[in-house]
Parts: C-alpha cells; structure tokens; sequence
C-alpha cells in the first residue's frame, strides 16, 4: 500500500543552501510507503499534471491519497478524479490537527 502524495511544499534554507520540506509526512508513513508524485515543485503546470497523470497509472485501491504542498487543491482533485475514474472507493488521509496525526477516510462514490 501507498501513502500517495500529490507533492512536498519545500522552502529555502539558507543554511544548507538548499530546499528543504516544510511539512513532516513521517506520521502518514504508518499508512504505507510514501509516493511523491511530483517530486520537484515549483515546475511548469504542465509537467506536474502530466507526473500526476503518471504516477496515478499503477493506482491501487489500497493506496491512500494524502493532501499536500503546493497547487495541493489542483493536483489532489486531479489524483482524486484518476483514482475514482477506476474504482468506487477512494481511501484518504486527512490532517487531524487536534490531535496531530492522520485519519484514514473512506469516500465511497
């Protein structure tokens, strides 16, 4: 099983002179193995669509879609809409920020 993630936001750090992610998806690795489909954002829409479209090929139902980084909205819907294109479930993660950890949910369409 995937932990699927559309993308990591990332921001400079001038320390290491380098990007570095700005959100910790360790607690959604308990899921399964972490999936970054776009791997390196800020890149052209086009590319990042097209990486989405890619790494939804070998969806499976098991997999869990996780919301994340930047153009999150855009490219969720887009992994989202490819998964439920296939199948009639769609398993997520979700951000319990109370409790700070994530919640599997179940959609069924």
């Amino acid at each position: 099983m995937n932990v699927i993630a559309s993308n990591i936001p990332m921001r400079y750090d001038p320390l290491t002179e380098s990007r570095v992610p700005t959100i910790d998806l360790s607690s959604a690795a308990r899921y399964g193995k972490i999936k970054v489909l776009v791997p390196d954002y800020p890149c052209d829409r086009d590319s990042a669509l097209d990486a989405v479209r890619d790494g939804m090929a070998s969806y499976d139902p098991e997999d869990l879609l996780i919301v994340s980084g930047e153009m999150s909205p855009i490219l969720f819907a887009l992994a989202f809409t490819l998964a439920a294109d296939t199948h009639n479930v769609v398993k997520c993660l979700l951000w319990d920020k109370d409790n700070r950890c994530y919640e599997l949910v179940e959609m069924t369409l």
